[in-house]
């Protein structure tokens, strides 16, 4: 691949932000996670959701390039766990540690850096490698 004649966008230095996502694909199309959780299915994907209306065919194509469908889906034990911990800490869940725990977490983003050993903040996605991935999965509609 050469990138002096057909460059490629640097993630930190072209970022897509929110223009891009990450989802799960179940292989029945539900959002129902549970035997995913429970370890008794694997048959789900992680896919790539363009939103971005200035760099659509840019984005497309980066994505081709670098393969980064593939890639991403050799993460599929760690989205396992993002789910997991997301299932295990409920909104009650995180409520009751951040009250039993007032002093050491100031808020419920503090606290799911915590517990996903990674930083969901925007603006700290590039200290943590799938930061971005970990952002989607939490904020995903899953439950």
């Amino acid at each position: 691949m050469d990138t002096v004649k057909d460059p490629i966008l640097y993630p930190y230095e072209d970022e897509f932000g929110y223009d891009i996502s990450f989802d799960i694909k179940t292989k029945d199309g539900n959002k129902d996670y549970i035997k995913i959780i429970e370890g008794i299915s694997d048959e789900f994907e992680i896919v790539i959701k363009n939103f971005s209306k200035d760099k659509k065919a840019e984005a497309d194509r980066q994505i081709k390039r670098l393969h980064l469908g593939d890639l991403y889906n050799e993460h599929k034990s760690y989205v396992k766990d993002l789910l997991r911990n997301r299932y295990i800490n409920t909104p009650k869940r995180i409520e009751e540690i951040l009250n039993t725990f007032p002093k050491l977490f100031n808020s419920g983003e503090e606290l799911k850096n915590t517990l996903y050993m990674s930083d969901i903040k925007k603006e700290n996605w590039h200290m943590r490698p799938l930061a971005k991935l970990t952002y989607d999965i939490d904020q995903s509609d899953s439950e």
